[in-house]
């Protein structure tokens, strides 16, 4: 057998998913079939197809595209996917992964998210685990909409499939080092080669290191950054022809003092708390509240340290035509977090009362999460009218969470604990019944045991439940071929995201009396063309889709609860729209890609929704709550696109070609406030970057300067209503992004 071979210098020259240079056969861990110019191999569908023969929406990246792209972190992805959006939260396991506007709209560690992240064949106990540097990896998968079929519960908005490279029959090394002016430093390494004539192995480690940049006045340091180290081993062993086994290893070790935000409007005459004893020359000593602000002052700790460690082993086995695939993974993961409420140097307790003994930090807490998961597949042969991919899954997992606030405002003390078993059987079959015209069907029956415990250890209020449920999800559709290189689909797919229970600080018995929460479907309707022409130096992909969610899952307003705010199945929600992704080769020197994104993703229903700090009755609150039906889905942009061109430069008499790569991305409008708050709204905005540096022939170095943002556009990862903190007056916090201010550095690459 065969490994995927390092890739080509050519392969480093093209940005897009639906162009990269021919990747050579594996083994029959995959089934993968040598492919010509112009394709990409991808696992969306559990077997290893060319990008353009998969009838999905789906944007693939090799790591050298991601590299190009300038892609280094998770949120990253956002750059090169238009249907994929971020919004980070006070810390990482409060962030949200949106795709098509549809994410994960509250916070609580029994509810699980829209998009499920996959690595390496193994589903993330924990979305915040995968918001992390990406390193010395084969691929990045985006596969938007349901994916419930084969992916299971955690899929019904979409996935992200990462691919981890694999070990290589032949010694390779590759370094790199990336600097920024503004103090950001990134290392990694990997080894890779054979053991024996059966065995070889890779070796990957990594280092960086950011200081942020929010500057803590009260402590004379910066926030906002991360200090990150990871390594990763594999062994791949193939005692014959028909049999690989690949045993996987990581942990991953990261110190942030993340996420704070900075106030850029505020009313002249507001008070911290509305104290007279604490006017904004306290409050917000030495700082300036506008639009270029990135000061705080902080009178607690800013934290949020993770562990992530774990392990998986990969077995695959040629039976006959069939391939027979196990997976097994065990994971680990702990989140420590720490803010400051209210960004100031007051401490938010001694601002109600004077006795020193109130002081201490105000916001800290726990998550940790444990998992094992089993599946088993059975794949056949790629060739034949008849193709199908068979499986089972089990996965048992158990989320906590500790959670203290005060001890005199907003007082929550309280431990909670899930459980979450889950059983699934799943296939999905493509036959084709005439040429050229196949027939697509896949059904998953899935069965999930969930559980929970909750102490609240201010009142030493105990609850517990149990609940199990069992669903059916799955897809039919048609493909069509008119050529080798022009294909169309049409297909519906059921989604389902599981029950959920609510663990906040506001769980009081009547709450609990109502859980769980039921779970939310999905019925997705999707058309779409992949085209390639010119001799494949032109791809044009196209997908036309319309999504309802019911029982959508999200906060509301309860008033016969004493206004606490609870999840719960608040109505539907619809996102339908056209994306379109496009590559060109033009010549030897010149390639062009982007993709462009049209998304109307919009509530139908939503009677009880939450309203936004000072928002009045003539604006629509009433009791505590607003009717949201209509209105559009947060940070969902309904235009956006990205645009990106990379020109070889022939140097004549060197070793090495000139490169330079300019990209841009721009979006629409639109609100971080489900509740749509008028103040939280982010006005359109376009980021560019610019690359240009030397690429050895032989690809074994390259050297690159760039510059990102560099029409230095500011911009909000997102903003927030803080009135609270100043007596009901106009108050507006953002979190910058890492391309806030425009900032460059040089990146260097060698291989072996």
């Amino acid at each position: 057998m065969r490994h995927t071979s390092a890739l080509t210098a050519l392969a480093i020259l093209l940005g897009h998913s639906g162009v990269v240079a021919a990747q050579e056969p594996t083994g029959p861990a995959t089934g993968q079939q040598s492919l010509e110019f112009g394709d990409i191999v991808v696992t969306a569908q559990k077997r290893a197809e060319s990008l353009q023969t998969v009838p999905l929406a789906v944007t693939a990246l090799s790591d050298a595209a991601l590299a190009r792209a300038g892609v280094q972190s998770f949120s990253d992805l956002t750059k090169v996917v238009p249907s994929l959006t971020f919004t980070p939260g006070d810390q990482p396991a409060n962030s949200s992964v949106i795709l098509r506007g549809i994410g994960t709209f509250a916070f609580s560690i029994g509810v699980e998210p829209s998009v499920a992240v996959v690595i390496d064949d193994v589903p993330v106990a924990f979305q915040s685990q995968a918001f992390t540097d990406l390193i010395d990896l084969e691929r990045v998968e985006v596969l938007r909409g349901p994916q419930s079929t084969l992916f299971g519960k955690s899929a019904s908005a979409g996935l992200v499939n990462i691919t981890t490279a694999a070990p290589t029959s032949t010694f390779t090394a590759r370094a790199d080092l990336r600097v920024t002016d503004d103090d950001e430093q990134r290392a990694a390494v990997s080894l890779s080669g054979p053991i024996s004539d059966t065995l070889s192995f890779r070796l990957s480690a990594d280092a960086s290191r950011f200081d942020g940049l929010v500057r803590d006045l009260e402590k004379d340091e910066r926030l906002n950054g991360r200090r990150e180290r990871g390594v990763r081993g594999k062994l791949l062993w193939q005692p014959t022809d028909a049999l690989e086994i690949t045993l996987q290893g990581r942990y991953r070790d990261t110190d942030a003092d993340c996420c704070v935000s900075t106030l850029i409007a505020l009313d002249p005459a507001a008070n911290f708390y509305n104290l007279p004893q604490f006017p904004q020359s306290v409050a917000l000593e030495g700082i300036t509240v506008d639009r270029d602000n990135l000061s705080i002052r902080t009178d607690d700790v800013v934290r949020s340290d993770t562990r992530d460690r774990g392990g998986s082993l990969r077995v695959s086995y040629e039976a006959g035509e069939h391939t027979l695939l196990s997976v097994t993974s065990y994971t680990r993961f702990n989140l420590r977090d720490s803010q400051d409420l209210d960004g100031t140097a007051v401490n938010l307790n001694q601002a109600v009362s004077p006795d020193a003994s109130a002081g201490g930090r105000e916001n800290h807490g726990r998550f940790d999460a444990e998992q094992w998961t089993q599946e088993l597949r059975l794949i056949s042969p790629d060739d034949g009218r008849l193709r199908y991919v068979l499986g089972g899954f089990f996965a048992d997992s158990d989320l906590s969470r500790a959670y203290f606030r005060g001890p005199l405002i907003g007082r929550s003390n309280w431990e909670a604990t899930v459980s979450n078993r889950n059983y699934a059987l799943f296939g999905q079959a493509t036959w084709e019944f005439i040429d050229d015209t196949s027939l697509i069907g896949g059904l998953r029956v899935n069965r999930e045991e969930i559980s929970y415990v909750y102490d609240n250890l201010l009142n030493g209020l105990h609850f517990s439940g149990d609940d199990a449920d069992t669903a059916i999800t799955g897809k039919i559709g048609l493909e069509h071929r008119f050529t080798p290189d022009i294909m169309v689909f049409g297909f519906y797919a059921r989604g389902y995201k599981g029950q959920s229970y609510d663990l906040t600080s506001s769980l009081n018995a009547a709450i609990a009396a109502r859980q769980p929460v039921k779970p939310e479907t999905s019925d997705d309707f999707e058309v779409g063309v992949r085209s390639q022409f010119l001799d494949r130096r032109l791809t044009l992909n196209l997908t036309l889709f319309n999504t309802t969610y019911d029982n959508f899952q999200a906060q509301e307003g309860e008033p016969t609860l004493s206004g606490a705010f609870i999840l719960s199945n608040v109505g539907s929600v619809r996102t339908r729209g056209a994306e379109l992704e496009a590559a060109a080769r033009i010549g030897d020197r010149l390639t062009l890609g982007g993709g462009l994104s049209f998304i109307d993703a919009r509530i139908r229903e939503f009677e009880r929704a939450q309203c936004y700090a000072g928002q009045t009755a003539a604006e629509g609150c009433v009791g505590g709550v607003q009717d949201l039906a209509g209105a559009r889905l947060n940070n969902a942009p309904k235009w956006r696109f990205n645009l990106r061109g990379d020109y070889t430069v022939p140097l004549d008499n060197m070793p090495f070609d000139g490169i330079v790569s300019l990209s841009y991305t721009w979006q629409s409008k639109v609100n971080f406030a489900l509740s749509q708050d008028p103040i939280t709204e982010q006005d359109a905005y376009g980021i560019a970057n610019l690359q240009v540096g030397i690429l050895d022939h032989d690809d074994r170095y390259s050297v690159a300067l760039f510059i990102n943002n560099l029409f230095d556009q500011e911009y909000a990862a997102g903003l927030a209503n803080a009135q609270n903190y100043y007596g009901g007056r106009l108050a507006v916090n953002r979190l910058p992004g890492r391309d806030f201010n425009r900032y460059g550095g040089i990146r260097i690459t060698a291989s072996y």
